[in-house]
Parts: C-alpha cells; structure tokens; sequence
C-alpha cells in the first residue's frame, strides 16, 4: 500500500564523517498482528511497538490512519483485534483525520507526531475557497510518558501550503529529520533537518542535498547511533519505482551516497517505515513491507535481525597548489594513491588551484601525485585521525614562462612592501593610506556545519591576522563575517553573528586585546556575486561569498 500511503503523505494528506556498513546476515519475520488492513510500523519504545493503521470507519483502504501501540509479546501473538491500544483518543481536538508516523524521543520525554495540517471545516473552506484537493500533513511535538501525550505544540515550520512529517530526532547531533514537500526542494518529497538549539527552538529548516534527496519521494527518516535511514523511490540502484530503504551516516550526508539495506529488508516490492527497539548497539528493528500480498495497498510489519552495523570514519580533503610566487596552479593533473598504491581519485585542479577529495578514510595513508608541463612531483599526507576536513596548500616551483609576479603584489607575509593592493585566491588586501586603515578579505574561512567552531587549518589563517595586527602595530580591528544565501535570511544573520563572535574569542586568545575589536554578523547582505536566494550558483561561487573581513588601524 506504499503507493497510497505516498500519496497520502504527498497529495492526499500530504548536518568526522561516519560512513557505514550492513552486515549480510540478515532475518526477517513478519508479524502475526498483521491484518487485511494495512499497518505501518512507526517506533519502539518501552516495551511497545507503535504503529498506525487504516480507520476502522472508513472502507478497507481508507487513507486516514489510527495511531496505536501494540505490547512486543502480543505483536507476534496475532491478537491485535484486543490487545492493541489506540492512542488517537490522546490527541482529541489536534487530529481530525490521521495519526501517523510518529518517533519517540525517549531521553527527553518527547514524541513527535504526525497529522492533518486542516481540520474539518478548515479543509472545507479551503476545498470551497482555493480548489484544494488534498488535507495535507502538519508537525506536531508534544510530552510523552506511559502512552500519555500532552502539551501539544505546533512545529514552527509547518504550513498548509505543503506537507511536512515523518519526524525522528538525533540527540547526538541535536537534529530533526522529516520528509516534505515544502520549498527549495529536489522534487516530490524531500528529506530537511531543522537543528534544535539549546533554548530548545528549531532553526530554519535544510535541505539533505542531492545525494539524499531526487525527483522521486524521499520519506520515513529514522536515526540509529547517527546512522540515518530513509525510504526512496528513485535512488539509482531503484529501476522499479518501488519504496527501497537506504541508509547513510548523519556526518556523511554531504559528501558521501547513501547505501541500500540488503535483501530480505529490501525486496522486489515496497519496503519503508523502519525503526529499531530501544537498545544501543544491537540491530533488531521492524519495518513495513507490501510483498507477498494479493492487494498492493495492503502492507504488513516485519520483524528483523541483524549482526550490526560497521562504522568507518572518513574526511574531506582540499588541496591548493601555489607556485613559488604564491599564484594558483590551475589545468595540474592530480592523483591520490592509498598506501598500497592504488589510484583513489584522478583530479585536475581548477582556477583557483584546488582539488577535492571526498570520503576518505581517517588513519589511512595517502599520496599526492602532481603533474603539469613536464613538472612532476609528489607529496605524503600525514594520517589524519580526527578531522572532518582537511586542506592543506602545496609549493611546485614552475618554470618562470608559467608563473609571474602579480603587479599588485605587496608581500604578505613580509610586511615590507606598500604598495596599494595585494588579491590573490585566499584572500585580498587594500591599504588605505588616507585614513590609515588596511582592509583584509580572507576567503575560504571553514567552520563545522551549522556552527562557529574554527577548523584548525581555517585558524591558521586568522593567525596571518593577528601577525599584520603586531607588524603594523594596529590599533584596531573591525571584523564582519558573512555567508552565502543558502538557508534562509534570518538563520544566516544568527549564524554570521555566532561566527564573528567565535573569530573575535579567537583573536583575544591570540593575544590581540579585546577592547581593540569589533565585530559583526552580516549575514547574506554584502554578497559578492548574483548568488542570492533563489539563483543557481555552482558551490564555489556560494563558496566566494562565506568570508570574514577585517579592517585593521593603524
């Protein structure tokens, strides 16, 4: 019933990097609870198994869903007629229509729902007023304990002009994942976290990107130990259209493709809804599937086993190769060998010199290989154990006919020469010999996903500022941070202030005396390109505008 159940939470109701690896050893048992109806597996939590299920006053295949729990020794008894508990009536005068999927957050007594985003008379006004023909899904958060829901509150980001729902929050990662059909999405329905701050608001909601989100329906996200599962029906690997169930590391969403769970949870039919029983560490879950049955749109719960779930730490690495004046190599063939010699990637570096490399594993040894006009060179990487992206900028000493002094050179890293301007691809420098001041745009300053914490080798280069502070002997410093237009404005002007923030406690600790900085966040105000919102641009471009500038007094 997956292809009804799609449409009814479509149309008819509506952030180290961790990469990871299903074991094969797989058994799966369907349950005796199953019914002629359909019943989709929601969560576990205390003992029970949470579900939902076709209303029993509407025909066999109604698109409105009860919301129940089952005890885990009756799920398998086949006595559900009398043993499940409805939970619908806990909800009175929120839901009107459909209960369903819902997740537990056990460690704060949480549970998130979902429903109708239109009761009755609201979505007959709006059939009447605007030609809607579908009561699509709203968010709901509440308190839980002991079955019971209460407090119930809206999540900020729902609207009844799309569907949102199918909510599972990480504790570990402080995010909320939900499939949805609102803006700014790939098609269909998409998969969006929102991050949950410490006041326990919710952050504009985001977009998973492209390796996670297609132009088919992406649904039913749920978190395990940071391992993010989901159901999609257009994944590569997916030639039949069918709900297939994937998985992928929460770090790894941006870098990395999402792998297929293995046969027997997998199968020729549509497969989604899955969840695992409380305990850390082991792998025994249910999830709901349409195989083997008469009718399509009837779908059952299945019980599964596995071994576990292998995690392999892997990062990003960027590099830039300059010549030894500094300039951008751009047009080099690159390659990266692992320690045994194989060929890992084949890169050639762009304008800006940079190569990228995605994915790779943590405490492996790599090798750069470089080669451009009959230069040819190599360089060792050290291991890295603990960082989620690397950079690192190599030296090749190129023949003169290939590499020139800029004429607006200035020396930067002498501090002995003035003339007027120094811009290369890391960062641009104006003085001002007027009013004595000396602007500073450092380019390509990374922080970790939605945070202000500095990457090491991004304070490396805020060190540069605090070594011009001590050789012009400034006597202030006036810091911006600004984004890119991804996300919306209002998050991008918080999160610029937070990086500020965190770049001005960099500079004290460095030494430089805090009653000779100001700081700002700029957001997406003072973008330096057409890249703003709505504007396809490539990733360097968005890239062009997350910076920090400086102007330093002297």
């Amino acid at each position: 019933m997956i292809v009804k159940h799609i449409l009814l939470c479509l149309t008819t109701l509506f952030s180290f990097f961790i990469s990871a690896q299903v074991q094969d050893s797989v058994a799966v048992i369907k349950l005796e609870m199953n019914t002629s109806l359909s019943e989709i597996s929601a969560d576990f939590s205390g003992g029970y198994l949470y579900f939902y299920r076709n209303k029993r006053f509407y025909h066999r295949l109604s698109k409105y869903y009860d919301f129940h729990r089952i005890s885990k020794v009756d799920a398998n008894s086949g006595k559900t007629q009398k043993s499940a508990e409805s939970l619908s009536d806990k909800i009175k005068g929120t839901s009107h229509y459909h209960e369903g999927p819902a997740f537990i957050d056990k460690e704060n007594g949480k549970i998130f729902l979902t429903l109708n985003a239109f009761n009755k008379s609201a979505y007959r006004d709006a059939k009447k007023e605007e030609g809607l023909e579908v009561n699509r899904l709203r968010l709901v958060e509440a308190d839980f304990a002991d079955g019971e829901i209460f407090n119930i509150k809206e999540f900020p980001y729902n609207d009844p002009a799309f569907s949102i729902g199918h909510a599972t929050y990480s504790n570990i990662t402080k995010r909320l994942y939900f499939a949805s059909t609102r803006r700014g999405g790939k098609g269909g329905s998409d998969i969006f976290y929102s991050q949950k701050l410490k006041d326990g608001s919710w952050l504009e909601p985001v977009n998973l990107g492209r390796r996670i989100n297609t132009s088919g329906e992406e649904l039913f996200p749920y978190v395990k130990d940071t391992i993010l599962f989901f159901s999609s029906n257009k994944m590569s690997d997916n030639k039949d259209g069918d709900q297939d169930i994937y998985y992928i590391s929460e770090y790894d969403v941006l870098t990395s493709d999402p792998e297929p769970m293995p046969r027997d949870i997998n199968s020729d039919n549509d497969d989604f809804g899955f969840c695992f029983i409380d305990s850390s560490g082991k792998y025994i879950g249910y999830f709901t599937s349409n195989r083997n049955n008469v009718m399509p749109e009837n779908d059952d719960i299945y019980r599964f086993k596995m071994d576990r779930i292998i995690t392999t730490k892997k990062y990003t690495l960027l590099v830039n190769f300059i010549n030894q004046y500094g300039e951008s190599i751009d047009s080099a063939s690159i390659i990266l060998k692992d320690g045994k010699g194989n060929i890992v990637y084949e890169k050639t570096t762009k304008d800006d010199g940079v190569a990228s490399f995605y994915g790779l594993k943590r405490g492996e040894k790599y090798k750069l290989f470089f080669s451009k006009n009959g230069i040819d060179t190599s360089f060792d990487l050290d291991k890295n154990l603990t960082l989620d992206l690397v950079e690192e900028t190599f030296q090749v000493n190129m023949p003169t006919e290939y590499a020139k002094l800029p004429d607006d050179e200035i020396g930067v890293f002498s501090f002995e020469r003035s003339t007027d301007t120094l811009n290369n691809s890391e960062m641009k420098i104006v003085r001002n010999e007027k009013d004595r001041t000396v602007d500073v745009r450092l380019k390509n300053i990374h922080f970790a996903l939605n945070s202000a914490e500095i990457f090491p080798y991004s304070a490396r280069k805020l060190d540069f500022i605090v070594e011009y502070f001590r050789a012009i002997d400034a006597k202030f410093v006036y810091l911006e941070a600004h984004t890119d237009s991804r996300s919306s404005n209002a998050y991008n002007l918080k999160l610029s202030e937070r990086r500020a923030l965190s770049t001005r406690d960099y500079l004290v600790k460095q030494g430089i005396p805090s009653d000779k900085i100001r700081y700002k966040g700029m957001g997406e105000t003072k973008l330096l390109n057409k890249c703003g919102n709505g504007v396809q641009c490539s990733d360097a471009m968005h890239l062009e505008n997350r910076r920090i500038e400086f102007k330093l007094g002297y």
